[in-house]
């Protein structure tokens, strides 16, 4: 009877030692396609070094939830005095605490007509973080404070001239500087 007892203690163990370290399944929301868990994501136009300096400027993004935290309309004021006529967006995933550059890339081209001095709201879906946070998990779980930052990265003017920026990291943290001596070439 206790060689019973002690193998049946054992097999509880066993099982409940067998269960606990399987790996994990992401749980996701039904409705969005994100990950639970103990997560946040702040989505934000780059308000970092070097903003400024952007002939056209990020001045709002709003993210769609039911679409995967999907970025999906942005509002762009054109700095410059000549009309644009496309762009590519970048985005930059940070860790909020870290400020440290986890993930990053850019849109295709995009055709837009911008005014001198004109703004935008452009539609169209930036990033989708249901789709690029699967690296960020450790043990099958999302967690932690993350910032997605959005910038414009190339522009085409009117006139055929263009704006590019050069990126430099320095500690994880973008920073911009114009291509050439006037930030356009032909």
């Amino acid at each position: 009877m206790k060689l019973i007892r002690k193998l049946t203690t054992f097999a509880v163990v066993f099982m409940t030692m067998t269960i606990a370290t399987a790996p994990a399944q992401v749980q996701l929301d039904q409705v969005s396609g994100i990950p639970l868990g103990k997560w946040s994501l702040a989505v934000r136009p780059y308000i970092g070094n070097g903003w400024d300096s952007i002939p056209v400027d990020v001045t709002s993004v709003t993210t769609e939830a039911r679409k995967g935290l999907t970025a999906d309309k942005v509002l762009l004021r054109n700095l410059s005095s000549r009309r644009v006529t496309g762009l590519k967006l970048q985005w930059y995933l940070k860790e909020k605490q870290q400020n440290a550059l986890l993930l990053r890339d850019e849109t295709p081209f995009i055709n837009v007509d911008i005014p001198a001095a004109g703004d935008l709201r452009l539609e169209y879906p930036v990033v989708t973080f249901a789709k690029i946070y699967k690296p960020l998990l450790r043990g099958g779980e999302l967690a932690g404070n993350y910032v997605l930052e959005i910038a414009v990265g190339n522009i085409v003017y009117e006139d055929g001239s263009s704006w590019e920026i050069n990126e430099v990291l320095k500690g994880g943290i973008p920073t911009w500087s114009a291509v050439g001596g006037s930030g356009c070439h032909q």
